[in-house]
């Protein structure tokens, strides 16, 4: 059986619809809020460049408008491979320490809820 030209456009095709959700989805969050033992610590907007040391867990950077997490006391480091973040909804979270950093926009509604 031979590939048509038909068959190849139809596969570029569907492998480029799988990837535009991809470019929609998420906006640039306003501000990071940050959870240690579940109880809010910190409240920081992605406006301004800024560092803040977290007890003495580690220290979260917010510079151009992403934020990640430097220093991390915990063994294995996953919380600073996360990198940088900065979509409405993105989160760095770390078990050990249990910190979770996320962002979150103006308006609180997901888009589930819209």
């Amino acid at each position: 059986m031979k590939i048509k030209i038909c068959d190849i456009i139809l596969i570029v095709c569907l492998t480029l619809l799988c990837f535009i959700p991809l470019f929609f989805t998420g906006s640039t969050g306003k501000y990071a809020t940050i959870t240690v033992d579940g109880k809010t610590k910190a409240i920081l907007p992605l406006d301004t460049d800024t560092s803040m040391q977290i007890d003495d867990i580690g220290t979260v950077v917010i510079s151009k408008g992403k934020i990640r997490f430097e220093n991390a006391s915990c063994p294995d480091k996953s919380c600073e491979k996360t990198g940088e973040i900065y979509k409405e909804g993105q989160s760095i979270i770390c078990l050990p320490n249990r910190i979770v950093i996320k962002i979150d926009g103006e308006s609180g509604v997901d888009a589930i809820a819209q």
